[in-house]
């Protein structure tokens, strides 16, 4: 808890777990990083007036996220992290893996998401049409997307609150 009065970055590194064992600690552990963060914005209220707190943010990285992706937890992290003052970096293969597995959190992804980079994917059609703009429609963003070599990225960085999308 008291890692979290201070921006701050949290990696879980559970890769020399078995698929259900890490599962399971993942749950674990970011209920109670999601309760810590609950405390911190009760405690925040306490001392502050009626209006928002300034919390300090914390990064949460989730290596392979397409794993946690059915068991709910993606979804509260995604959708009411920010009030918490909770960003999450998510790292998979490709977000088309948690679409039928886990059809809420991939519209999440699609639609909460701020800032996307990504490498080649091949075929992600709603990707596609997410990252598509007035200069390049969908077909030929999955065409780029396809395109992309190795260590080539495509990034399209969030906008702050009220701001013109970085070009």
């Amino acid at each position: 808890r008291e890692q979290l009065d201070e921006n701050c970055v949290i990696v879980f590194d559970m890769g020399g777990y078995g698929e259900a064992a890490r599962r399971m600690l993942a749950i674990a552990v970011l209920g109670q990083l999601w309760r810590a963060l609950e405390r911190r914005v009760e405690a925040q209220a306490t001392h502050t007036d009626d209006s928002e707190p300034d919390l300090p943010l914390v990064n949460c990285y989730l290596e392979e996220a397409a794993d946690l992706a059915a068991t709910g937890v993606l979804d509260a992290l995604l959708s009411k992290g920010r009030a918490f003052g909770l960003a999450v970096t998510l790292a998979m293969q490709f977000p088309e893996q948690v679409r039928e597995s886990h059809p809420r959190v991939y519209r999440e992804l699609l639609n909460d998401v701020g800032t996307t980079i990504t490498g080649s994917v091949g075929v992600d059609k709603l990707l596609a049409e997410r990252l598509a703009t007035s200069d390049i429609d969908a077909d030929a963003m999955a065409a780029r997307l396809r395109a992309l070599s190795r260590g080539e990225w495509l990034v399209r960085p969030a906008a702050g609150f009220d701001a013109p999308m970085p070009q």
